[in-house]
């Protein structure tokens, strides 16, 4: 067993012997450690892999879990893992014994996120999901016998989040501030009047634009991933869908494309950073006096403008591409009940001047 600097990458690397599954004695390379200690780590779990030992610390598993996760999910995926980890997992668990972890730490572990009181509900759950998804592969692979993050059970709610977003009075003094900036007027006109993802609509190409039926087609999403760009398909399968869109909004789309120098079928029509976007968001929102938004917010600015506009949840579902209608009703529910009061205000009103109740 060897755990070595590469002279060629700077790097760490470990090379080591084992016995398989069937006996058979192989030999097993891993390189591109950043510390010898994570080279050291990375061996143990392997070995430790070998003979369903779950005497390590959380950092080895980690390290072979992350590596299991490259070979099977996206890059982006990944990615968010890594940094969810080493955000608030990993400071807590690092040192810990696997075997020895128990409901009683997961729960003090829960208490310290909740305390530190920078995270939204939303990000908690999440976080613990991570925590479970990584104990359930120590089970799997490693022989775990229990899973504390089931035993304990997420995080609940402690308080409602409220969602941000623009009205349509909101965003028409933002689109009045951005006046005469043709590559802003059409990305953030796109994004209010689709409640598309950004990674969709930095994927489209013109190709994807129906001029003569006012149709935009989304099929792929553009992410980028510690500096290197990839295009996948959607998030989903119903993520792939064809929307109508209003034609001041297609023409805004034709005609700054026809600024695009080489422009080809092909092109990526939108295709500055999102930091860039975020950026141009904020100053103009400044400038224009609304609130600051989020750009995914815009997705929730549409969501609620048709609610608003009485559109039916299917319709609206399809349209955003959520996998079901409960998906919608979830992430929307409280639009849907101040709509509601609003529907019962009115019955209110319709029966006090149609109802006559005659005196007993």
């Amino acid at each position: 067993m060897a755990v070595f600097k590469d002279s060629y990458t700077q790097s760490w690397a470990c090379k080591f012997r084992y016995k398989n599954w069937q006996g058979e004695t192989k030999q097993h390379k891993k390189t591109g450690f950043k510390t010898q200690r994570e080279a050291k780590e990375y061996e143990k779990a392997f070995l430790d892999k070998q003979q369903n030992n779950c005497d390590m610390t959380f950092n080895s598993l980690f390290l072979y879990y992350i590596d299991d996760c490259q070979a099977r999910m996206k890059p982006t995926t990944v990615s968010n893992k890594e940094s969810n980890f080493k955000t608030a997992i990993i400071p807590y668990f690092g040192e810990k014994r696997i075997n020895e972890i128990t409901p009683a730490d997961i729960r003090q572990w829960q208490t310290e996120l909740i305390k530190n009181g920078t995270y939204k509900n939303s990000t908690l759950r999440k976080t613990h999901k991570q925590l479970s998804a990584i104990f359930n592969f120590a089970i799997k692979v490693y022989g775990l016998k229990q899973n504390p993050c089931t035993v304990v059970g997420n995080i609940k709610s402690t308080k409602s989040e409220e969602m941000e977003f623009w009205t349509l009075e909101e965003f028409n003094r933002f689109m009045q501030a951005i006046s005469g900036i043709i590559d802003k007027e059409a990305f953030f006109l796109l994004l209010f009047y689709s409640g598309m993802r950004i990674g969709e609509a930095c994927a489209l190409t013109l190709s994807d634009f129906d001029f003569q039926n006012n149709t935009v087609s989304i099929s792929k999403n553009y992410v980028v991933v510690k500096g290197t760009a990839y295009i996948y398909g959607t998030k989903t399968k119903k993520s792939t869908r064809t929307i109508r869109m209003p034609r001041i909004v297609m023409e805004k789309i034709r005609e700054y494309s026809s600024h695009i120098y080489g422009l080809n079928a092909s092109t990526r029509l939108f295709d500055r950073s999102e930091s860039k976007y975020r950026e141009c968001l904020k100053r103009y929102s400044v400038k224009a006096h609304v609130k600051t938004i989020r750009i995914h917010d815009l997705r929730h600015s549409h969501a609620s403008l048709l609610i608003n506009m009485g559109i039916p949840v299917k319709q609206i579902s399809e349209r955003l591409g959520h996998d079901d209608v409960t998906i919608t009703l979830s992430t929307y529910s409280h639009m849907y009940k101040e709509k509601e009061e609003e529907l019962v205000s009115e019955l209110d009103k319709l029966a006090e001047t149609s109802i006559k109740i005659e005196p007993a």
